[in-house]
């Protein structure tokens, strides 16, 4: 039965995007040219993310999934792009592969203020839930929740970015970025989410929590974005009983897991 406070909303924007990570460096001169990415077929899903503008397509309520049938047959109008973090040097020469591979993709979201001329766009990751429709806040650099309610570090995994600024202080964050990731920081520091926070300290807009409200805080009939911040909608139930504490999965954590599910199956035609 799906939870009462899990209506489900058609979030409406004007485009949606998929990207995916390329393992490598992006063809061009320029790594934040529009001329640099290359259209893609058949790789997974990533990160998603919407523009703030005139209705055009509907979405039902959740993000792209990570799935094949997805670009055999889109089931929306998405367009998807293949790039890579133009920081994939540094990288390469200061992490693991095994570290690498988690930055190469975690590292695109700082790419998205490049792609495009909106002046705002609200990105999401993939496992979230939209139950309300949203008025887009005005911030400055980002706009982000905390990790902790009562913390001051944010998360990324939803955030509000304000492109023309983000341009302006992008030499100044680069810079930061390259001599964070080669003295080997980029991992203790949670990937792009890290460098965000440090660089722009007493910058970010705090967001109200329903923009990025998590199952274990329990049902909350003004939450906007529901995010699954631990365990996943598509781990297995062993996994999470092995990996979560049971504060983590309360109740409503399956009964909003298995609403993420059954949207995801009427979007792909399962």
């Amino acid at each position: 039965m799906r939870h009462r406070q899990l209506a489900e909303v058609d979030p409406i924007p004007r485009r949606l995007v998929a990207l995916s990570v390329l393992y490598g460096q992006v063809g061009g001169a320029d790594p934040h040219s529009r001329k640099t990415l290359k259209r893609m077929r058949g790789c997974a899903v990533l990160l998603t993310f919407f523009f703030f503008k005139e209705p055009a397509q509907t979405i039902h309520g959740l993000c792209c999934q990570i799935h094949q049938r997805f670009y055999a047959k889109p089931p929306i109008d998405a367009e998807k792009i293949e790039c890579g973090s133009h920081f994939f040097q540094e990288m390469r020469a200061a992490l693991r592969p095994d570290e690498y591979r988690i930055a190469a993709a975690a590292m695109l979201r700082l790419e998205i203020p490049f792609l495009f001329d909106d002046e705002y766009v609200l990105y999401t990751d993939v496992d979230v839930l939209f139950l309300k429709r949203l008025e887009l806040p005005t911030v400055v650099h980002w706009g982000m929740v905390p990790e902790d309610r009562a913390g001051s570090h944010f998360t990324s995994g939803v955030s509000v970015m304000h492109v023309p600024e983000l341009r302006k202080t992008a030499p100044g964050f680069d810079a930061f970025c390259r001599q964070t990731i080669l003295a080997g920081r980029l991992p203790s520091l949670c990937w792009d989410q890290g460098l965000i926070n440090a660089f722009y300290s007493g910058r970010i807009t705090k967001l109200p929590d329903v923009w990025n409200w998590r199952p274990y805080w329990g049902p909350n009939p003004e939450a906007a974005i529901l995010h699954f911040h631990g365990p996943k909608p598509l781990d297995s139930q062993a996994r999470i009983d092995k990996e979560y504490p049971a504060s983590l999965r309360p109740p409503f954590f399956y009964a909003a897991k298995q609403e993420w599910l059954d949207r995801r199956n009427r979007l792909l035609g399962y």
